[in-house]
């Protein structure tokens, strides 16, 4: 009765055997290309993301050195426009027209939030603040100092 009950548990063993050296090697070589496919995919994602890092830099670089190769250049426009220098000789008849052409500038520009002209004290002699993209001239009375600025 033992050579029963053994019978089905040996064939049952060797079906098994026979399962694993099939599938067994199938199975390991199914998960080597898998693992090398996911490998390659995963070294050509992290070199499209630092690929796409390395050009967004760049741009932001170049776009930077164009902000400030504009400012520097409105800077050097300011540094020799007439209407400033007019200005210190006689204020009162210059001012309405340096605080316009300021306007103008602004309007056109569009990148500097606000556009101040102090005076030696720190006493802003005028400003034009730029809101909802217009330049807005900002009346005498509201004007402040900034004589403790860093500026």
């Amino acid at each position: 009765m033992d050579d029963t009950r053994s019978r089905p548990q040996s064939i049952i063993w060797q079906k098994l055997k026979i399962a694993l050296i099939i599938f067994l090697p199938l199975a390991i070589l199914t998960n080597g290309i898998l693992w090398i496919f996911y490998h390659q995919e995963r070294e050509t994602t992290r070199d499209v993301i630092k690929s796409h890092a390395v050009n967004m830099t760049e741009i932001q670089r170049l776009k930077i050195g164009d902000n400030f190769r504009l400012i520097v250049s409105d800077l050097m426009f300011f540094s020799s426009y007439n209407q400033l220098q007019n200005m210190f000789e006689e204020p009162e008849l210059h001012s309405t027209h340096l605080v316009n052409d300021f306007s103008l500038f602004s309007r056109g520009s569009k990148i500097f939030d606000q556009i101040r002209m102090l005076n030696e004290t720190g006493m802003e002699i005028a400003r034009i603040n730029l809101f909802e993209e217009k330049p807005v001239i900002v009346p005498s009375e509201k004007l402040q100092f900034k004589g403790d600025r860093y500026y």
